[in-house]
């Protein structure tokens, strides 16, 4: 009897903060298809020499989050209002992929249509780790328990401590 209400106790205490993370987890994932189109956008402009933002106009969503594309980067920020205080954000990162590695898109110059670099995006949480500085000065605030798996703690394969 005694070690079912401890049971008891136990699923009680733990069930909601299971299902509040699990409820945060599928709102973020509902909008990462949105900052896909930003993505498009971001490799479209890089092809055309344009500016990383160009034609974008920020989204605000019903479920109080936003996209952002930082003009001089590229970095898509998806800001969340309501989870965790407010203001917890996942960065994408727009990387090129060169010979010394990973570089910023932004620091790669004009990319052109015959350039041989691959743009890689890099998601990023509060925990990613990274040997790159330019993707630790501008990693996301998100708890990464919240964040899809991609963005929870490596930035990619190519850069793991």
């Amino acid at each position: 009897m005694a070690a079912l209400l401890s049971l008891a106790v136990l699923v009680v205490t733990h069930l909601p903060a299971a299902f509040e993370s699990h409820r945060i987890r599928q709102q973020v994932a509902a909008v990462l298809p949105l900052a896909a189109s930003a993505q498009t956008l971001v490799d479209s402009n890089a092809l055309k020499g344009a500016a990383l933002d160009a034609t974008w106009v920020p989204v605000a969503l019903e479920n109080r989050a936003s996209i952002e594309i930082a003009a001089p980067t590229g970095i898509i920020t998806l800001t969340f209002a309501n989870i965790d205080g407010g203001g917890k954000s996942l960065k994408l990162i727009p990387m090129i992929e060169a010979d010394a590695g990973l570089l910023p898109l932004a620091q790669a110059g004009k990319v052109g249509a015959a350039a041989p670099w691959k743009i890689i995006w890099v998601c990023t949480s509060s925990r990613t780790r990274s040997r790159n500085t330019y993707i630790m000065a501008n990693k996301g605030t998100l708890e990464s328990k919240y964040a899809p798996d991609a963005c929870r703690h490596r930035a990619s394969s190519a850069d793991m401590l």
